[in-house]
């Protein structure tokens, strides 16, 4: 089995909201059977580091995406072009406000390939949080 080359990013934003990527026991999710959960009500992630690293990653996404559906208040009914749509804007902020996620992404599916660490211009960094800010005091 081989294990994540990176830690998992402490936090994940999604939309407005940022949720604490936690470690899932290995009892827990063992009895639970399931490799990570997303609470909205605890504004967490949780996945079982113990799996092999792309298993790891995947469920971080899959989790990842519960958290888009529940922040970008996507229904079951909505038609895919809606449905995709937010997706794409969604993944599109996703990537632009979790760096750490991008470098966990690359080095899980690809640990031998050596990226030097890029420093994120502060003017980039909660740009979605300054969206909505900027949302919420236009009249």
């Amino acid at each position: 089995m081989i294990r994540p080359s990176a830690p998992l990013p402490q936090t994940i934003r999604v939309g407005a909201f940022d949720f604490a990527v936690e470690v899932l026991k290995p009892m827990t999710a063992g009895a639970l059977r399931r490799f990570g959960e997303f609470s909205a009500m605890e504004n967490c992630i949780r996945v079982d580091p113990n799996a092999d690293r792309i298993k790891v990653l995947d469920t971080l996404l899959h989790e990842i995406n519960h958290a888009v559906f529940w922040a970008y208040n996507i229904d079951d009914k909505d038609d895919e072009e809606r449905t995709v749509g937010h997706l794409a804007s969604a993944w599109t902020q996703i990537y632009q406000d979790n760096p750490d996620l991008l470098r966990f992404i690359q080095q899980s599916v690809m640990p031998e390939l050596e990226i030097p660490e890029l420093e994120i211009p502060e003017t980039y960094r909660g740009f979605t949080e300054k969206f909505f800010d900027s949302l919420q005091t236009q009249p």
